[in-house]
């Protein structure tokens, strides 16, 4: 399928809608934005961006969370899960990465100097929470459904193309954690806009120089906020360049405008750690006295065979096409997309667009992703949350494949009906994630969750 591209004033529309449905989210996430803090993940996060605010240090010995303490079996353990010591100067720093911290001290610094109180403790907690959340996640959110609008608006106009954005977009996890602290979202929307900006979804075999550096210089913010998806999706996105675009001027403009990310990153950790590493690669930093992780709670503490943990992180309770079964349209759409060129249609002569190697390179990607999760990480399904929070890197280009396969198909009763059905499943799910993000699934309460455990699958 080609995209046929409207022109003049219809663009004029398209763009319009686009603008629109992105002010839409904006204000919807306002409203739904979580207020305070909910569970370990952004709580450490927090506690790390008030140190760096108010007192100027990435250290967070002050701050009255690293100082809690609880007792369970016999034995007292820090309340504050994703803490890790630092032999070198004898002081304990969340383990998030620290350039998305940055970043978020830097947008609390204009309040701070008008006088606003910003700390993230005690029942004050809540309306900084509340700000910080949505003006960084929530903006980056609202722009990436902006984007992802305005690209499908290449093959499917009016409101329809409105009704398939939300459909299958806002069919993912991206949306449930939109409304709080995480960095899984604001990645999966620089992959997202990177992805757009290179022409990767149209097969566009030249790219100019602005759009490959401001690519790059999102996937090295994608990389230093989450090295997981950022990385591989940097990696695979230079490869593309290269093998594809054949443009090292290209690719140039795509590696130089990722250092200034990078750069900081490797300031910051090079100062504080000795080494650029990030701090999940560093040995024994959760290793100290009264560390969580000497005696983990579940799902931190569960051990499961990998030769079933893999399907479950696809098809169980929390599975990545149980809670977004609209994906299942994308990951065929992805499929589809590459054997195009290969059954459907012939090569196109000389430098005519060819998309297929666009969905060549994310299939890679997300097939690298998929095994590294599913075969070498943890086997917590991503901890105390609502579904595979560790695949929202590449849920918004699945769903991009959705819409694209939907508009390919919609003449067909058939697909439209499946198509609306499975939409409407995984918006309600995303939905029902946003209420209860940080919540171990077996104990989340709402009733669509909880009929889910009968696929719970160990």
């Amino acid at each position: 399928m080609k995209a046929h591209l409207p022109g003049g004033a219809d663009a004029e529309k398209e763009r319009a809608r686009a603008a629109r449905l992105g002010i839409a989210v904006l204000v919807f996430l306002f409203v739904f934005t979580h207020r305070g803090i909910l569970g370990q993940n952004d709580l450490s996060r927090f506690v790390a961006v008030e140190s760096l605010a108010l007192r100027g240090v990435f250290y967070i010995d002050d701050s009255p969370w690293a100082r809690r303490m609880a007792e369970r079996d016999g034995g007292r353990y820090y309340l504050l899960n994703d803490m890790v010591y630092n032999r070198r100067d004898g002081h304990f720093y969340s383990s998030k990465p620290p350039v998305l911290t940055v970043i978020l001290a830097g947008v609390l610094q204009p309040l701070r100097l008008l006088g606003a109180r910003l700390e993230f403790t005690g029942p004050g907690a809540a309306q900084p929470a509340f700000l910080l959340t949505w003006l960084v996640i929530g903006s980056v959110t609202a722009y990436a459904f902006h984007a992802f609008r305005r690209a499908v608006g290449g093959f499917i106009q009016g409101a329809a193309g409105d009704l398939v954005t939300i459909l299958t977009l806002g069919g993912t996890l991206f949306l449930s954690y939109s409304v709080t602290m995480n960095h899984h979202t604001p990645t999966a929307a620089l992959v997202l806009v990177s992805f757009f900006m290179l022409g990767m979804d149209r097969g566009a075999r030249q790219v100019p120089a602005r759009k490959a550096a401001v690519a790059g210089l999102l996937m090295g913010l994608a990389t230093v906020v989450d090295v997981g998806p950022g990385f591989i999706f940097s990696v695979f996105f230079a490869l593309y360049i290269v093998f594809y675009l054949h443009s090292l001027f290209g690719l140039a403009c795509f590696g130089l405008a990722s250092l200034p990310p990078l750069g900081l990153h490797c300031l910051v950790q090079y100062e504080t750690f000795g080494t650029i590493l990030p701090v999940q690669m560093l040995a024994g930093a959760k290793d100290y006295a009264g560390s969580y992780w000497h005696a983990p709670l579940e799902p931190d503490n569960w051990v499961i065979p990998r030769s079933r943990y893999w399907l479950l992180t696809l098809a169980s309770m929390r599975g990545l096409f149980v809670l977004s079964p609209i994906l299942i349209v994308g990951l065929a759409g992805l499929i589809d997309q590459i054997g195009e060129q290969t059954a459907g249609e012939p090569a196109a002569p000389g430098r005519a667009p060819r998309p297929a190697y666009g969905a060549l390179t994310v299939l890679a990607a997300v097939a690298f992703l998929f095994v590294y999760y599913s075969f070498i990480a943890e086997t917590n399904f991503c901890g105390s949350c609502f579904g595979m929070r560790w695949y929202i890197g590449f849920m918004p280009l699945l769903a991009f494949y959705a819409a694209r396969q939907y508009a390919l198909r919609r003449g067909e009763a058939r697909f439209r009906k499946v198509f609306y059905l499975l939409g409407l499943i995984s918006v309600a799910y995303a939905l029902i994630g946003m209420q209860a993000p940080w919540v171990l699934m077996e104990e989340n309460p709402h009733p669509a969750a909880q009929c889910l455990r009968i696929l719970r699958g160990f």
